[in-house]
């Protein structure tokens, strides 16, 4: 079990998804006109680092001088659209159009994104299924996931896998409290997964 001497650091939670896409003006047709999204900004990506033009350190004094170069991981591609759209609650959702030659993402591969849940105050999901049946889009539900929890599935142009869910019959609810279970049941789960006692009591000692 490893001893770590720095604090913990927190963070405030997600700033922005991001996705690709085959054909960006489907997707800006989905998310804008059928979820109501915000297109916030639209632009190219940025080019491949290089000796001429390395990646800018946030130390470097004449940062906001350089030309911003996009890091490992990135999307390999030069100049492919990259657009932003506002999903609420201060959050940002990206969209990048791959050419058509990217392989489709495995949805239920290690690190493959399995699905989004965007959340909707009941009021809200209530206009749901109005707005996905004006639009022909194919869903299914509501479907009650005990817990409170109600939610639609649907899948959006490029095949990622949606949730929009919502209190049940109930009242709303913030998402974490929602999913926060008692301590001695999570304890339960963790012996499953760990050897000893203490270190589950080092995975749960800030909860």
């Amino acid at each position: 079990m490893q001893v770590s001497s720095t604090p913990p650091f927190a963070v405030r939670g997600i700033d922005h998804l991001a996705v690709g896409t085959a054909d960006m003006a489907e997707s800006l047709h989905f998310y804008v006109k059928v979820l109501g999204f915000e297109l916030i900004m639209a632009r190219k990506s940025h080019p491949a680092a290089d000796e001429d033009h390395p990646l800018v350190s946030d130390d470097d004094p004449d940062k906001e001088k350089a030309a911003f170069r996009r890091p490992p991981g990135a999307p390999q591609y030069d100049s492919i659209r990259h657009y932003c759209l506002d999903m609420g609650n201060d959050t940002v959702f990206s969209l990048f159009e791959y050419p058509p030659e990217a392989p489709q993402a495995v949805r239920d591969s290690v690190a493959g994104l399995q699905h989004i849940a965007f959340h909707a105050e009941r009021p809200e999901f209530d206009k749901v299924r109005s707005r996905l049946d004006e639009f022909g889009i194919e869903y299914l539900g509501p479907l009650y996931l005990g817990d409170g929890h109600t939610s639609i599935n649907l899948f959006d142009p490029s095949g990622l896998r949606l949730e929009i869910v919502t209190a049940g019959d109930g009242p709303s609810y913030q998402s974490v409290d929602r999913a926060r279970m008692p301590e001695d049941l999570v304890r339960e789960e963790l012996r499953t997964l760990y050897k000893t006692e203490v270190e589950i009591d080092d995975i749960l000692a800030r909860s």
